[in-house]
This record gives C-alpha cells, structure tokens and sequence, in this order.
C-alpha cells in the first residue's frame, strides 16, 4: 500500500525536497508521511 500523498513528494519541482524525501523514506521500516514532510520541508529531524 502506497500513501496518496507519498509520490506528490517524490515528484517535487524542488530536487532537493524530493532527495531528502526519498533518504528519509530509505530509513523507514514503516511509511510515517509526517516525517516525509518534515524532510521535504529541510527539517533534519525527520531522519534523525
């Protein structure tokens, strides 16, 4: 099962939002979206 809001993050106009989406996302065992966002946004909690 793919979140709906998971490809609206990885197909980002901003590159780097989506590389860190994806890095944060690699780090996961379970999908969590408000992390995804948190690194989308350049919070560096989100894969810490």
């Amino acid at each position: 099962m793919i979140p709906r809001r998971l490809p609206e993050l990885l197909a980002s106009v901003d590159r780097d939002a989506a590389e860190r989406v994806m890095q944060a996302m690699l780090q996961m065992s379970r999908i969590d979206i408000a992390a995804l966002e948190a690194a989308a946004a350049g919070d560096q909690r989100a894969t810490d």
